[in-house]
């Protein structure tokens, strides 16, 4: 449907000025994180880009509390704090102090806590959550679990610890001659036949009773250690998107990525391997034009025009005396954003509002003055947009 309004010669400049700057929308969030840095967040907020941003601000230990279309807020500790981050619409982050956090130990950290504890020949694994260490001390062997502070949790005796050496001594001896990825396909004595990797080298070893190598033999390639680079790309392999790496300190790397609706928190080895899988939450493809201005209204904006066409929002409205217009993919991705100036005119703004309110869709207006010496007649649509410039006289003084 198309609407005109004639507006009187006498008030055309102020009204042609008001349509020029009317109906804006900030819907792209800077995050301001010092001179040098910032984060464009699309709209609503991405959870995996607020996730690595926080990451790369230095915190960790990182929940979700909320992601909505206004603000978003998360849980995470920085040196020895809890804090409450919350992202906000119009650039503003705050943060407040909610607890403690303990400093999170790594592999070599709880070897030597263990080794001052007494125990000799540690093997430790990482598994997602807690290592665990089996070592011997006093002739005997346990199993200890320890969580990533270093409490130790269950310390349970397995057996002892002979001349005759056990798979976790051979599995202790091996990483210590630089193996990794050690895995015993024959574990019946006289021998142990195992399958490991030395460098990207892929070997079946044959150990007697007292660790020494019998023979060994080439079987295949072991994937080198990778960087973040390496392991968004292997997790991209796997049909993972809105990928980010949140945690990047090895021995293990913990991403956030979506699969399909659902998003996880994975966590892989150095060599890519997805060593666990948790689902977090659902992932967010696409918005309405409905959520899209519910989210500007929540954010204070007035005067918001929403269209939809085809694979893209396009966006207008007024926030504190600026508009802008913003042009988004249907999942909240920029596609072109301007700054239109000051929100003036108000009274234009809610005649359309009104209008809009009406029923009427696709807005047009019409306005005529003087160009120079030529009277014309032009047509705008509700974005201010010139459609059409018609002569239709002369003026005079």
């Amino acid at each position: 449907m198309r609407q005109a309004i004639q507006i009187s010669n006498g008030i055309l400049r102020q009204v042609l000025a008001a349509l020029q700057r009317a109906f804006c929308a900030m819907l792209l969030l800077l995050l301001a994180t010092g001179a040098q840095a910032q984060l464009n967040i699309q709209i609503g907020g991405s959870e995996a880009e607020f996730r690595q941003w926080l990451a790369r601000e230095g915190y960790d230990r990182i929940d979700t509390n909320k992601v909505g279309l206004s603000s978003s807020s998360f849980d995470a500790c920085k040196g020895d704090k809890r804090y409450r981050v919350k992202f906000e619409w119009t650039g503003k982050v705050d943060r407040k102090v909610i607890g403690n956090c303990r400093n999170v130990l790594d592999e070599a950290a709880i070897r030597r806590q263990l080794q001052q504890a007494g125990y000799r020949s540690i093997t430790i694994e990482d598994r997602a959550g807690k290592f665990l260490a089996i070592g011997c001390r006093n002739g005997d062997r346990y199993r200890v679990e320890v969580n990533y502070y270093g409490d130790v949790g269950r310390e349970r005796r397995i057996g002892e610890c002979r001349d005759e050496l056990s798979p976790q001594d051979i599995t202790a001896r091996l990483e210590e001659q630089g193996f990794n990825r050690i895995t015993f396909t024959d574990r019946q004595l006289p021998r142990y036949v195992v399958e490991a990797c030395s460098g990207a080298n892929r070997m079946e070893l044959v150990i007697d009773r007292f660790g020494e190598i019998a023979a060994s033999t080439r079987i295949g390639d072991c994937r080198a250690a990778m960087d973040t680079a390496a392991i968004m790309a292997r997790l991209r392999e796997e049909g993972f998107s809105d990928i980010a790496i949140i945690d990047s300190r090895l021995p293990r790397y913990v991403a956030s990525a979506c699969h399909g609706a659902d998003r996880y928190e994975i966590t892989l080895n150095r060599w890519g391997e997805i060593t666990d899988r948790v689902r977090t939450g659902r992932c967010r493809t696409e918005f309405n034009a409905a959520e899209i201005e519910e989210g500007m209204r929540e954010s204070g904006y007035a005067n918001i025009t929403v269209v939809e066409e085809n694979d893209r929002f396009i966006t207008r409205g007024c926030q504190e005396g600026r508009h802008r217009h913003v042009v988004l993919a249907r999942n909240g991705k920029l596609i072109e954003q301007r700054e239109l100036g000051r929100c003036n005119g108000l009274e234009v703004n809610r005649l359309g509002d009104i209008l809009r309110q009406r029923g009427l869709t696709r807005l047009q207006f019409l306005a005529e003055g003087c160009e120079g010496n030529q009277r014309v007649r032009i047509l705008f649509d509700e974005f201010a947009n010139r459609i059409s410039t018609q002569t239709v006289g002369r003026c005079t003084n």
